[in-house]
């Protein structure tokens, strides 16, 4: 798994605007092998798991306008984005009497993390007691 991002703050209008710039990213590759312990030549043969990705992202940017020594108003937007490809969790479902009829009175809960992409902005007030 890789992690990193970064972040710049720049003063727009001293006393008076502020920008905020962030990003990070995480991203990762599992990849499980196998073998097949004894002689080679059982009917089963170990085969190597397929390769098990997910990538995560997301960008803030932050502006702040002081209105006065005491109110404060910002504006935030945030785009956030994550992909997997997991061969384990790529097939579930909450009901999976469709794939296997030996589980189809059971219900699994929490089974799928989907990928998304999100836009979220965000207006602030804040006051200064």
């Amino acid at each position: 798994v890789n992690t990193y991002g970064g972040g710049l703050s720049r003063v727009m209008l001293p006393g008076k605007l502020d920008l905020d710039l962030r990003y990070h990213r995480s991203d990762g590759e599992d990849l499980t092998r196998t073998s097949t312990p004894g002689t080679p030549d059982l009917v089963t043969t170990a085969r190597d798991y397929p390769l098990v990705v997910s990538d995560w992202q997301s960008l803030l940017a932050t502006v702040r306008y002081t209105v006065s020594s005491r109110v404060l108003v910002s504006f935030e937007y945030r785009f956030e984005e994550y992909e997997q490809a997991d061969f384990a969790l790529d097939v579930m479902a909450p009901f999976m009497g469709n794939l296997d009829p030996a589980s189809a009175g059971t219900t699994w809960l929490g089974v799928t993390r989907p990928d998304f992409q999100a836009h979220l902005a965000s207006l602030i007030f804040s006051l200064r007691l």
